[in-house]
């Protein structure tokens, strides 16, 4: 299965957009209101690994480690791959594009499952 998201960020430069990636307070602020809990968080560089708890009818494991890492002057991409899944799930790749549009930032996901 694939799910593909596109979001532009009207008004906010591609450099603080980056930086925000980088920051594990992204992660919190984009989790606060999900039944998640975040066990740990090294980083987005390649080699770097994330752990939540989910929340589904009982707390799952969902571990991650990202490849992939790429950045320029007005562009981000890096990928998790899922390396503990909860339910049954056989694979997970989620694959983030940032990049810079004129005033703008625009953040694409792709998560094959």
């Amino acid at each position: 299965m694939i799910y593909n998201q596109k979001v532009t960020i009207k008004n906010v430069r591609f450099k603080i957009v980056n930086e925000a990636f980088h920051s594990k307070e992204l992660v919190k602020f984009l989790t606060i209101f999900q039944p998640v809990k975040i066990i740990s968080w090294d980083g987005i560089d390649d080699g770097k690994r994330a752990y939540f708890k989910l929340w589904l009818f009982g707390w799952r494991n969902f571990k991650v480690k990202h490849e992939g890492y790429k950045v320029s002057k007005d562009r981000l991409d890096f990928i998790d791959r899922g390396t503990e899944l909860p339910l049954g799930i056989k694979s997970w790749k989620h694959t983030h594009t940032v990049k810079a549009d004129g005033e703008n930032t625009i953040i694409s996901d792709m998560v094959y499952f």
